[in-house]
């Protein structure tokens, strides 16, 4: 069973959207195996007057169900009942399952509307009482041995809010306020994995052997086409294609960047010095369990070292195209001698080695960046 996860839309925000979101959909369509659906776990944008027209216009070109998960820009605020408002145009409510060769799906919901404030943080995350018994509900009934799948629009589990520096329970719109619960919950029911995104970032956490997944977003850097035309942490725009194994119920996903190869999974960026190059990897996919390794033309493969992320006072998106991204949580790092490149060949390799659980059982990914002075720095192959 094939699917795919696309996020964070927000259609109408900037130029190119609409002409993205159409190139995305005759890309998903012609994937070969077809996926059997596909899920946009939230922020089509519906509160921007006009978009929900134009979007539903739009994905009626999926050969395929579209399924739909609300996010925070998608709850009306303004509306008398914004979830009626919802169900009307989607056609389902804000929580809810369906059944898709007999692999279980669970939509959430996660949000709580804060009508008194102005800006864009008027939607929260929480999980509320009547969603959660309805959780509880859905995961009792679970037959044993069968494979269920969550999606949700807030990641329950993430590293980004400390990135950013803010500790916990600060920036509510960036949390799901009992996201720790949820995830338990999800987790003693042995829920094989929970998509989600919001953060327009790629961030896998493992926790009690669940992989949280947040997933990359459409539009990027909110449509930035100019300065940065990536989403924040670097990963080209795009989506996640999803396979599950009926035998072993094993799931394995794959980032795939609009318009790319699906081998274009890494971004090299190097920081020449008069004795030394520091060479970093930008995995789109990664995370720490992950194995970087590096050589250059014709010499050995060595280790790189993973570079935990850490909060950053830095602006949130760097000022050139081709930089490293601030506070991005899959990085790699290693430092080479300038001469010893020179003389064995001018270019770098970087390949990956990814653990089994959640990555597409394909051969190792492999990026290339030249050495040669006129090879930007983020130069992506």
């Amino acid at each position: 069973l094939t699917f795919v996860q696309f996020t964070d839309l927000h259609l109408g925000e900037g130029n190119g959207s609409i002409v993205t979101f159409a190139k995305m959909i005759d890309e998903i369509n012609a994937l070969d195996p077809q996926p059997r659906f596909v899920v946009h776990t939230g922020d089509i944008c519906l509160q921007t007057i006009g978009m929900a027209s134009q979007y539903f216009r739009l994905s009626s070109r999926f050969e395929m169900p579209v399924y739909h998960t609300l996010g925070n820009h998608d709850v009306m605020v303004r509306e008398p009942d914004p979830i009626s408002r919802w169900k009307e145009l989607t056609g389902r409510p804000n929580f809810y399952r369906f059944d898709v060769e007999g692999v279980r799906f669970l939509v959430l919901d996660g949000h709580k509307v804060h009508p008194e404030r102005n800006g864009w943080d008027n939607v929260v995350g929480e999980v509320g009482r009547e969603e959660w018994e309805w959780l509880e509900w859905e995961l009792r009934d679970s037959c044993a041995g069968s494979v269920t799948i969550a999606f949700i629009h807030i990641p329950l589990l993430s590293t980004y809010p400390q990135r950013r520096g803010r500790a916990p329970g600060e920036a509510d719109a960036w949390e799901v306020s009992n996201g720790q619960e949820v995830a338990d919950l999800l987790a003693d029911a042995r829920v094989k994995a929970v998509f989600a995104g919001h953060f327009h970032e790629n961030e896998t956490i493992l926790y009690r052997g669940v992989p949280f997944v947040c997933t990359g977003s459409v539009c990027g850097a909110w449509w930035d086409w100019e300065t940065w035309p990536h989403n924040p942490d670097g990963s080209p725009k795009g989506y996640r294609i999803v396979s599950v194994s009926h035998q072993t119920g094993e799931v394995y996903a794959l980032y795939k960047g609009i318009g790319r190869s699906m081998d274009d999974q890494i971004a090299i960026y190097l920081q020449h010095r008069s004795r030394e190059v520091e060479i970093i990897a930008n995995v789109f996919d990664g995370d720490g369990r992950w194995q970087v390794q590096w050589r250059p033309d014709g010499g050995a493969w060595s280790a790189m070292q993973y570079l935990p992320a850490s909060s950053t006072d830095s602006d949130f998106l760097p000022a050139k195209s081709d930089a490293i991204p601030h506070c991005c949580a899959h990085l790699w790092r290693a430092i080479a001698d300038r001469e010893l490149i020179d003389t064995i060949g001018g270019e770098i390799h970087v390949r990956t080695l990814p653990p089994p659980r959640t990555s597409s059982p394909r051969p190792p990914t492999l990026a290339t960046a030249s050495l040669t002075k006129s090879a930007p720095s983020g130069h992506r192959m």
